[in-house]
């Protein structure tokens, strides 16, 4: 089975998400939209796939299983609304919303349209942390009690701590806790200290 995947966002962050889509087995990325048309033309060259500057003209002409999000935060809400009142699946980069009450509308709106919303975190799935789910798994680390991670955010920057290449991460008015790496060690924690079957239902 192909699933049909259409990407929402042509910046830097995105070029990430388009470039896996086209090695993943059993996915075909089938259109690219950005609302910056020309950066949304040089993607879709790049992975030979039609360029889009509105959203629902790539939904109708793509005819997508799977909607990925990589967008500012700002815009996720219209977003994930539009996709789900077409049924949907949608992938959606973190973070998920501006505020608090615009992330609960992001799920509201999913739940409502009875389609399958997950945020982007890839963090898990990467073999290191696998490896880790393996041998606890096994019992061969014992039981888990806890799992302590520690951050030192701009390890190499300067007194820039965010990466100058991502706008959206260095233009971030609000308290920026949850960057460069934070937001991504909190939840593959939680996976390692549940219990093996609270795991598997973690993307295990």
């Amino acid at each position: 089975m192909t699933v049909r995947i259409a990407v929402i966002g042509a910046g830097y962050f995105a070029q990430f998400h388009q470039d896996a889509w086209m090695r993943l087995p059993g996915a075909e990325l089938v259109g690219i939209c950005d609302l910056d048309g020309e950066k949304a033309a040089a993607a879709a060259r790049i992975h030979g796939v039609p360029s889009f500057t509105d959203h629902d003209e790539m939904f109708d002409a793509t005819k997508p299983d799977l909607v990925d999000i990589a967008t500012p935060p700002a815009s996720h809400l219209e977003l994930v609304t539009a996709a789900a009142s077409r049924g949907l699946t949608v992938i959606c980069q973190k973070p998920l919303a501006p505020t608090l009450a615009q992330a609960e509308a992001v799920v509201v709106a999913a739940e409502a349209a009875g389609t399958l919303l997950v945020v982007h975190e890839n963090f898990r799935f990467q073999p290191w942390y696998r490896e880790m789910r393996r041998l606890l798994n096994a019992g061969l680390l014992g039981d888990p009690r806890g799992v302590s991670f520690r951050l030192r955010p701009g390890d190499g920057q300067g007194p820039m701590p965010i990466w100058p290449a991502s706008p959206i991460s260095s233009a971030w008015s609000g308290f920026w806790c949850m960057k460069p790496r934070s937001i991504s060690s909190i939840p593959s924690a939680f996976y390692w200290a549940m219990s093996p079957a609270s795991r598997r239902g973690c993307g295990g």
